[in-house]
């Protein structure tokens, strides 16, 4: 449960990113009327070839920013020895901002400040969060699932136009259908992160989400003409 918590953030974004792109692409081809075989083959390839890009960007970002905490760790260490009233003087800001009394900071930052390493991990923790616990490879590949299962789902109308005869005629329409509902249920685990309504973050992620696609969508179309 903690593991789907920590890397949650992780899968919803990487969930709407799959979902806007494949959507682009697979609408943007539809307007050069090429075959439901090819489109298929594009979007698979769009997919898994963006998906790994993303992954691979999230992986170098995280461990980017454990680096950086690493760093700040030690230049708090350094600093404790060197000046430790300076860093206990942060420590009581951050509990004025908290709203506790001044007879309570005290004591608090007496008792924190005895133990070293506890402080330490006070205070990167409100700085920084919990990085410390989050794995890079963990977080590549959540990014990496999210976006190939969320993002095969507009897909899913033009491999169902490809293998039957009857879904061509409403391969656009029901691909345009799946997005729309994927990015609502999206959304709706997204209010887990933001602490929002589920309904009310679901149909924001789908009017966002929806935009951005209507606009890939037509940017497509309109180069496709061009390109006519």
């Amino acid at each position: 449960m903690k593991f789907k918590k920590r890397y949650l953030k992780d899968f919803v974004y990487g969930s709407i990113d799959g979902i806007i792109t494949t959507f682009a692409v697979v609408s943007g081809v539809v307007g050069a009327s090429l075959s439901y075989g090819v489109i298929v083959v594009l979007g698979l390839a769009n997919l898994l070839a963006d998906g790994i890009s993303m992954a691979v960007g999230n992986y170098l970002s995280t461990k980017s920013e454990i680096e950086r905490i690493n760093q700040k760790r030690k230049e708090f260490h350094d600093m404790v020895r060197k000046n430790p009233s300076f860093e206990k003087e942060k420590l009581i800001e951050i509990f004025k901002d908290k709203g506790f009394s001044d007879e309570v900071i005290k004591h608090l930052v007496e008792e924190i400040t005895l133990n070293k390493e506890g402080w330490e991990k006070l205070m990167l923790s409100e700085y920084y969060g919990n990085y410390q616990k989050i794995n890079p490879k963990n977080t590549a590949f959540a990014t990496f699932v999210a976006f190939v299962v969320a993002g095969s789902i507009p897909l899913l109308a033009f491999i169902f136009a490809y293998a039957f005869e009857f879904f061509k005629e409403y391969a656009l329409p029901l691909a345009i259908v799946l997005t729309g509902f994927s990015l609502f249920m999206v959304g709706t685990l997204k209010a887990s992160i933001t602490k929002k309504h589920p309904i009310r973050s679901g149909i924001e992620t789908l009017l966002v989400g929806g935009i951005a696609a209507l606009v890939a969508f037509f940017v497509g179309y309109f180069l496709k003409g061009l390109a006519s």
